[in-house]
C-alpha cells in the first residue's frame, strides 16, 4: 500500500512539471536592426530604424532609447521614451521603417526587443538585439534657470536666490539676469565677493567665464561688478552671453513711526461718564533730525485715567520695513499687552541696523482741548455736533455747502498751560504722481466748502512747552 501511494506521488510531480512547462513562454529568436544615421540634432533630425520581422515572436518592439530609460523618465512628456511597439502591418517583405525624432539629448543604446509570453502572463520571454550607440546634440545655448548661493561661514547654513533672466539681449547682446540678495540672512552679513553659482543649460552645452568652464553649484564668482557668462552650443554653432548683476540690500536705517494708535484692553470702568473707552488716539513727534527731541502723545479729550493705561496694546506703523519697537526691553507686536500706566514711559525704536540706529520715545498722555464749530453765516448759526474727533452739521437741504462761513474756538478750560497755537485745514492732493497731505492756515470764520469729502481740520497744541497735533473730521449733513 506504502509503494503505490510513494508511486502515485511522483506521477503528480512529474505531471504538474510537464504541465508547468507545457504552458511557460517559448524565448523568441532575436531580430536585427540598422539605422539611418548614428547621430543628430535634438528635436530636429529623423532617424530611420529598419527592423528585420523574425518568426516565433508575438510581439516586436522599437526601443530608441536603450533598456535603460533615462532622466526624467516622465513618458507623457517624452513619447515613444519606453518603446514603440511594431505591427505587424508595418513590415513589407519582412523589414518595418520606423522613424524617431529624438526628444532628449544624450548618447543611448538602441535596441530592438522581440516577446512571447502565456496566456496567463506568468510567464514572459524576452530577446534583445545586438545595441546601436545614437548619439542626440543640440544646436541650443541657453540658460532657462539661475540662482546664487551665499554660504553663511557663521552656522555653515546657506541662502539661495532665485535671478530674473530677461526676456531680450541689451544693446550690448547680452541677455541681463538680476539678483537681489537681502542685507543678512541669520547673523551673517551678505556680501557678493563670493557666491556659488546654480543654473541649468542646453544639453551638451558649456558654460564659461573668462573662457573658464563653469559648474553648477561648484564654481564660486565675485560677484561685485557684473559677470558675464557664456554659454556656447554642442555644435559650436551658437553662442549666448548672460550679464549677472547682483545687488545686495542696504541695511535699513529708519527707525521712525508713521502712525500709532493705542488700543484699550482694560475690562475697567470708573464711576464717572468717562467710562471705557476702545481707544486713544497717538500724535508721534520723529523729529526733524536724529538729534530732535521723540515722543508719543496719547490723548483724549477727557481724562485719560491711567488705570484705562494699564493694560493696553499699541498698533503702530513704522517707516522702516524692518524697523521695530521695544518696550521694557522686549519687542512689541500688535497683539502684545503692555502696562504704561505708570511715569517716566520710554518705548525704544530701532532699525534693521539695530546695533547702531536706535531713539527713544518718551511716551506722554494728555487731556486734549476740545474744537468748537460753528457756521455764523447762516441763520440762525448752526453749532456742529461734537462726538469725540468728528463733527457734523446739519442744514436745510436747500443751503449750499460750498462756502460757509466757519467759526472755531477751543474748550481749554481747567487745562492749565494749554493753547491752541494754529489750526490748519488738511487736504490731499496728487503731487509727483503721489497722494500728498497739504496744510492751509485757517482763521477763525473763514470760508469753508463742505460739498465734497469731509474737511480735516489739525489743532497745533502746546501743552507746558509740549508740542502736537489732534485732527477733527468734520462733515455738513443736509435734512429736510
Amino acid at each position: 500500500m506504502k509503494k503505490s501511494y510513494y508511486f502515485l506521488l511522483i506521477a503528480f510531480f512529474i505531471l504538474a512539471f510537464v504541465g508547468c512547462k507545457k504552458d511557460e513562454a517559448s524565448k523568441p529568436a532575436s531580430t536585427s536592426f540598422t539605422v539611418d544615421k548614428t547621430s543628430g540634432l535634438l528635436g530636429v533630425d529623423t532617424f530611420t530604424f529598419s527592423v528585420q520581422k523574425v518568426s516565433g515572436a508575438q510581439s516586436i518592439s522599437l526601443l530608441p532609447y536603450g533598456l535603460k530609460l533615462p532622466e526624467p523618465t516622465s513618458l507623457s512628456n517624452y513619447p515613444n521614451q519606453a518603446g514603440i511597439l511594431i505591427d505587424d502591418g508595418q513590415f513589407v517583405s519582412g523589414v518595418a521603417k520606423i522613424k524617431v525624432v529624438y526628444q532628449l539629448a544624450g548618447t543611448f543604446e538602441a535596441v530592438v526587443v522581440t516577446n512571447n509570453h502565456n496566456a496567463t502572463g506568468t510567464s514572459i520571454k524576452n530577446s534583445v538585439s545586438p545595441p546601436t550607440s545614437i548619439t542626440i546634440s543640440s544646436s541650443k545655448a541657453e540658460i532657462s534657470a539661475f540662482s546664487l548661493t551665499f554660504h553663511k561661514d557663521v552656522d555653515k547654513e546657506k541662502l539661495t536666490v532665485d535671478g530674473k533672466i530677461g526676456d531680450k539681449p541689451d544693446a550690448n547682446d547680452n541677455i541681463p539676469v538680476t539678483v537681489t540678495f537681502p542685507y543678512a540672512s541669520g547673523k551673517a552679513e551678505v556680501t557678493a565677493e563670493k557666491l556659488t553659482a546654480n543654473f541649468s543649460s542646453s544639453p551638451f552645452s558649456t558654460v564659461t567665464v573668462a573662457d573658464k568652464p563653469q559648474k553648477s553649484e561648484t564654481d564660486t564668482q565675485n560677484f561685485s561688478s557684473a559677470v558675464t557668462y557664456k554659454v556656447t552650443s554642442y555644435d559650436t554653432k551658437v553662442s549666448r552671453k548672460y550679464l549677472v548683476t547682483v545687488t545686495v540690500t542696504p541695511i535699513e536705517k529708519l527707525y521712525s513711526f508713521e502712525s500709532a494708535v493705542v488700543v484699550n484692553r482694560s475690562k475697567k470702568t470708573d464711576d464717572n461718564k468717562n467710562s471705557y473707552k476702545e481707544s486713544y488716539p497717538v500724535f508721534v513727534e520723529n523729529g526733524a533730525t536724529d538729534a530732535d527731541p521723540k515722543y508719543f502723545v496719547i490723548y483724549d479729550t477727557d481724562d485719560i485715567a491711567k488705570t484705562y493705561l494699564d493694560s493696553v496694546s499699541v498698533d503702530y506703523k513704522t517707516t522702516g520695513k524692518f524697523s521695530f519697537m521695544k518696550f521694557n526691553k522686549k519687542i512689541i507686536k500688535g497683539s502684545d499687552i503692555v502696562d504704561i500706566s505708570g511715569s517716566n514711559i520710554t518705548f525704544v525704536s530701532y532699525a534693521q541696523d539695530s546695533v547702531h540706529v536706535f531713539k527713544d520715545y518718551k511716551v506722554y498722555s494728555k487731556k486734549a482741548p476740545i474744537l468748537n464749530l460753528k457756521l455764523t453765516g447762516l441763520n440762525p448759526i448752526i453749532k456742529g455736533a461734537n462726538s469725540r474727533y468728528n463733527i457734523t452739521f446739519r442744514v436745510l437741504g436747500v443751503t449750499p455747502l460750498d462756502a460757509l462761513e466757519t467759526e472755531a474756538t477751543f474748550d481749554t478750560q481747567m487745562l492749565s498751560g494749554v493753547s491752541v497755537t494754529a489750526i490748519n485745514k488738511v487736504t490731499k492732493m496728487i503731487m509727483d504722481g503721489k497722494e500728498q497731505e497739504v496744510k492751509k492756515p485757517f482763521n477763525s470764520k473763514d470760508m469753508v466748502d463742505y460739498s465734497g469729502e469731509p474737511v480735516v481740520f489739525e489743532l497745533e497744541v502746546t501743552d507746558n512747552g509740549l508740542k502736537y497735533y489732534i485732527r477733527y473730521t468734520v462733515d455738513a449733513v443736509k435734512v429736510n
